[in-house]
């Protein structure tokens, strides 16, 4: 699998071209946030990008991939590339009960910047979950990222800039990814299923590889989005009673609500396109016609549910207190 960059991705062209004019200039900022859902190809990027940039093979910014270079890249072997995560951590230090990146990972990575090149001119510290910061972690990235040396480049991951500091994210170039149009997920992969891998991944090329891989993986996630479209089309009272349950939920699992209300974004999109007669730009273009039981809402009550899932996302980000968020999303949610 090939993009038409060269990279080995599925998708995200101009993310690729971007990244590929910084390798070719040999101009690196200080500092990037690679944007995007989990699973869309974020740490992908991320990897490729430092392979590009240390492989002794590469042609125009195309790494080769079968050097010991990529290969240590890739297995996360290469002294010149770190890598942080909520795994790492948990591996080190064991869970914590938020779920975020703490102080001390934070302190940690300050002091590693202290580091110098080993087998490269430069390097990378590759953060994963970079958006679960608390504030005060934040400030120690902050003091990271302001004395980060010349040969030093940070590469944050994270879902979105809502929960990270305006002064983290002035010293970071920012790179959002897209959802992938299902059509050319479906094009690159090779499974008898490949239409309903494609529709079901929602833009996730990471996620649709995983499940052409893994049955199990495809049977989860139908699971989850048929119950998702269930709440969606249920009676207001149904729905409500629904949001408080998934209130509680989120006290035990944020990531996985979180999750779910990417998912209801991306459904109600579909259902806008196909009220708006764009049916063919959607992730599944069947979706309207198994969820409109009713006369088809006004496109602006479409967008208002939007809006309003939108901004309960940024509320449980911001430790609103989950039922009431949900609650007041689903009350701006129109009858299907």
């Amino acid at each position: 699998m090939t993009s038409a960059q060269g990279w080995p991705l599925i998708g995200h062209r101009s993310a690729v071209l971007r990244l590929q004019e910084v390798v070719r200039a040999e101009r690196y900022p200080s500092a990037i946030l690679i944007l995007g859902a989990p699973a869309s190809g974020r740490s992908t990027l991320a990897r490729v990008f430092a392979q590009a940039s240390f492989c002794p093979n590469q042609v125009n910014a195309v790494p080769c991939g079968l050097c010991p270079t990529c290969e240590r890249i890739a297995h996360g072997t290469h002294p010149d590339v770190s890598h942080w995560s909520l795994a790492r951590q948990t591996i080190e230090r064991g869970a914590n009960r938020s779920g975020t990146l703490t102080i001390e990972t934070a302190r940690e990575i300050g002091a590693s910047t202290a580091f110098l090149p080993r087998d490269a001119r430069r390097r990378f510290i590759i953060i994963e979950d970079a958006g679960t910061f608390p504030e005060v972690a934040q400030q120690a990235m902050l003091k990271a990222l302001e004395d980060a040396p010349a040969y030093l480049t940070f590469v944050l991951i994270a879902e979105s800039t809502s929960t990270l500091l305006e002064t983290i994210l002035s010293r970071c170039a920012q790179i959002q990814l897209l959802p992938v149009p299902t059509s050319e997920i479906q094009q690159a992969l090779s499974s008898p299923q490949a239409g309903e891998i494609a529709r079901l991944a929602m833009g996730r090329p990471g996620w649709a590889l995983a499940a052409q891989a893994d049955g199990g993986v495809l049977e989860e996630e139908r699971k989850r989005i048929t119950a998702i479209e269930r709440w969606m089309a249920k009676p207001d009272r149904e729905r409500l009673l629904e949001a408080y349950g998934r209130g509680e939920v989120f006290q035990r699992d944020r990531q996985m609500v979180l999750a779910d209300l990417d998912a209801v974004l991306i459904i109600w999109r579909d259902v806008l396109l196909a009220r708006l007669g764009a049916r063919s730009l959607s992730i599944d273009q069947e979706r309207a016609s198994r969820l409109l039981v009713s006369e088809q809402p006004d496109p602006f009550l479409v967008l208002r549910a939007i809006r309003a899932t939108e901004r309960c996302s940024r509320d449980l980000n911001g430790n609103v207190r989950p039922r009431l968020a949900l609650q007041a999303m689903v009350n701006q949610w129109p009858i299907l």
